[in-house]
C-alpha cells in the first residue's frame, strides 16, 4: 500500500511536470505564432515599401527624362540665340569699324582746323497721285493718318482722299478699303481738316461710295462706317460747311449709312439722330442755296433716319416734324422743278405723316 502511494505521488509529480512542460510549450508556441505574425506583417510592409520605391523610381525616371528633354531643348534654343547674337554683334562691329575707318580717312584728308559741313536734311517726298493709285490700301490708310496728324497737309490729304474716291468705286475695292482701315482714317482726316471744304467734300464722297451698292457686304460696310465715327464727322461737316456741293455729298453719305434693314440699321438711324443729323438735313431742305441733288439726298436721309420699327422710331419722326421737316417736304413735293426731288419729298412726307402728298 505504501509503495502504491509513493508510486502515485511520483506519477502525480510526473503529470504535474508534464502539464507544466505542456503549458510552457503552449506559451512558447503562442509566442512563436505571434512572432510569425509579426514577421509576416513586416514582410508585407517591406513588399509594400518595395512597390512604392519602384513606383517612385519609375516616376523619378520619367521626371528625369522630361527634365532632360526640356533641358536639351532649352540648350538648343539658347545656342540659336547665341549664334544669332554673335552674328549681329559681328555685323555691328564690322559696320562700326568701317564707319570709324571712313571717319579717320576723312579726318586725315581734311585740312587742319576745318570742320565738316552738316549734312542737309532731306524731307521725305510726298507720294504722287500715280503712286497713291498703285499703293496697297493699307499704305493709303497710313498716308491718310499721317496727314491727319500733321498741320498744313491739306493738299496731300485732299489728293489722297480723292484717290480713295477713285479707287473705291467697285464693291470689291470698297471691301478691301474697309478691311485696310480706310474708314477710321477718313474720319481722322475729316476731324483734322474741318475748315477745308475740298477735303470735306472728297471725304464725304468717299464715304458715300464705300457705303453704296447692292451687294451682300453693303450692310457690313455701312456698320463699319458708323463704328468708325463717320456719322459724327458728317454732321460736323454739315454744320461747318454751308457749301451746296459738300452738303449734297454729306446727305448722300448719311442716306447710305442709315439705309438697310434690321436692328443694326435702326441703331445707325438712332445714332445719326443723336448726332444731330435731323436738324442738319432739315436745314438743307430749307436752304435757298441747296442744290437739287442735295435736296434729293436730304429727303433720302430723312426717310432712312425716321424709318424703323424700333421703340425710338416714333420719337425720331416726331423730332423731324418738330424741326419743320413735314412742311418742307410738302412744299418740295408740290413746288420743286426737279422730278427726283418731288418724288423723294413725297416719299418723305408719306413716311412722316402716313398719308400721300397731294
Amino acid at each position: 500500500m505504501g509503495e502504491m502511494r509513493q508510486e502515485l505521488k511520483r506519477t502525480q509529480a510526473a503529470l504535474a511536470s508534464a502539464l507544466e512542460a505542456g503549458a510552457t510549450l503552449a506559451s512558447e508556441r503562442g509566442l512563436v505564432l505571434a512572432q510569425l505574425a509579426s514577421v509576416q506583417a513586416l514582410l508585407a510592409s517591406a513588399r509594400m515599401a518595395a512597390g512604392v520605391a519602384e513606383a517612385a523610381k519609375a516616376a523619378a525616371v520619367l521626371d528625369t527624362q522630361a527634365v532632360r528633354s526640356e533641358l536639351e531643348r532649352t540648350h538648343a534654343e539658347l545656342a540659336k540665340v547665341l549664334a544669332a547674337s554673335a552674328a549681329l554683334a559681328a555685323a555691328s562691329v564690322a559696320t562700326h569699324a568701317a564707319e570709324v575707318a571712313e571717319m579717320a580717312e576723312s579726318a586725315l584728308k581734311r585740312p587742319r582746323g576745318a570742320e565738316p559741313a552738316p549734312e542737309p536734311v532731306v524731307a521725305a517726298a510726298a507720294p504722287t497721285e500715280v503712286e497713291l493709285l498703285a499703293m496697297p490700301w493699307q499704305n493709303v490708310a497710313v498716308v491718310l493718318c499721317a496727314n491727319a496728324a500733321r498741320a498744313g497737309a491739306e493738299v496731300l490729304a485732299e489728293l489722297t482722299v480723292r484717290v480713295v474716291v477713285t479707287r473705291a468705286a467697285g464693291q470689291e475695292d470698297a471691301d478691301a478699303a474697309v478691311a485696310a482701315g480706310i474708314l477710321p482714317a477718313l474720319a481722322a482726316v475729316m476731324h483734322a481738316h474741318k475748315a477745308n471744304a475740298s477735303v470735306q467734300y472728297q471725304a464725304c464722297s468717299a464715304l458715300r461710295k464705300i457705303t453704296a451698292g447692292s451687294d451682300a457686304q453693303r450692310y457690313a460696310r455701312r456698320q463699319a462706317a458708323s463704328d468708325a465715327g463717320a456719322l459724327l464727322r458728317i454732321v460736323a461737316v454739315m454744320h461747318s460747311q454751308p457749301n451746296a456741293a459738300v452738303q449734297a455729298e454729306a446727305c448722300g453719305a448719311l442716306c447710305n449709312i442709315t439705309a438697310g434693314i434690321g436692328a443694326e440699321r435702326d441703331m445707325r438711324a438712332q445714332a445719326a439722330a443723336e448726332a444731330g443729323a435731323l436738324n442738319r438735313v432739315v436745314a438743307v431742305l430749307a436752304a435757298p442755296w441747296a442744290s437739287a441733288a442735295g435736296q434729293e439726298q436730304a429727303c433720302g436721309a430723312l426717310i432712312n433716319i425716321c424709318a424703323g420699327a424700333d421703340a425710338l422710331g416714333p420719337a425720331r419722326k416726331q423730332a423731324a416734324m418738330e424741326a419743320g421737316a413735314l412742311s418742307l417736304c410738302e412744299a418740295l413735293c408740290k413746288n420743286s422743278t426737279n422730278e427726283n426731288v418731288r418724288k423723294q419729298a413725297g416719299f418723305a412726307y408719306r413716311n412722316l405723316s402716313g398719308k400721300a402728298c397731294v
